[in-house]
């Protein structure tokens, strides 16, 4: 059984080019574009949280799904409400789509934290997404949603509109 707080939890497996598994179980990415992560999802945790660093080769935007077996889920079932500031614009907007997305990324160091309640029960998922980045010389996007689906999900499948390089990370938490 696992123990209350915050933990690493270590991929069964990863599919897509330039992706390894560290010794800490974290994932690193040199020139990838996609990726997808099996088994971090599991009865031992409820929530999680997943942190990406990344360096795009070239302004681009993330986009993700929950995925069960290596699948990603493509069905129109994410709704996503975004608050944005970029330079002295600040807005929002809502849409339904066959994924969630992370707002563009410059060329330089960006990331984000994408929390995660509940893929593994069989029960509509909940995100938050909050990314930033040095577009603009500093932006802001903060992201809710769902997922609609009843459904257990066992993984993630992530990809971009460009190659990126650095390091992603699943964290389960338990009270």
């Amino acid at each position: 059984m696992a123990k209350n707080g915050l933990h690493l939890i270590t991929p069964t497996s990863v599919s897509g080019t330039g992706l390894s598994i560290t010794a800490n179980g974290s994932v690193t990415m040199s020139g990838a574009q996609y990726m997808t992560i099996n088994g971090v999802f599991t009865g031992d945790y409820d929530n999680y949280m997943i942190i990406i660093h990344a360096d795009p080769a070239s302004l681009t935007s993330w986009n993700m799904r929950v995925a069960s077996g290596g699948t990603g889920e493509n069905g129109s079932n994410y709704t996503v409400q975004s608050i944005y500031a970029d330079s002295t614009t600040v807005g929002g907007n809502r849409t339904t789509t066959s994924y969630w997305q992370a707002n563009y990324m410059d060329t330089t160091a960006n990331g984000f934290i994408w929390h995660l309640y509940g893929p593994y029960l069989a029960q509509p998922t909940a995100m938050r997404i909050v990314d930033a980045g040095s577009r603009n010389g500093a932006y802001i996007n903060d992201h809710a949603g769902t997922h609609s689906l009843s459904s257990s999900y066992d993984g993630l499948y992530v990809w971009a509109g460009a190659t990126y390089s650095g390091r992603l990370a699943v964290y389960g938490l338990r009270k």
